[in-house]
């Protein structure tokens, strides 16, 4: 089960950088002076971020599919649980029937 979530996680990340790749930008913020010196120089902070354009769709799927994946595991474990109750009752009962208890 672990092996096929980590697959389709590795299918899902292979198609995300084919298809909609991840862009380096870099935003510049305005100068600062430095507080621990005299020296005349000044400080240009800057991020760099990695984007992509639908970034928010691609981190969506690769969160909520485990997810998806472990509820569906869990309502077919409670249906195997419910079909064996289920036996396990007609068993007892033809048991009881057949010595006309």
């Amino acid at each position: 089960m672990l092996v096929g979530l980590g697959f389709i996680d590795v299918l899902i990340l292979t198609i995300w950088a084919i298809v909609d790749p991840q862009i380096r930008t870099l935003e510049n913020f305005q100068l600062e002076n430095p507080t621990d010196t005299e020296e005349d120089i000044k400080i240009r902070p800057s991020m760099e971020h990695c984007e992509s354009k639908h970034q928010n769709i691609w981190l969506g799927i690769n969160t909520y599919h485990p997810v998806l994946s472990l509820n569906k595991l869990e309502f077919c474990t409670n249906l195997y649980i419910f079909r064996c109750r289920l036996r396990l009752q007609r068993t007892l009962a033809d048991f009881w029937t057949l010595f006309g208890l």
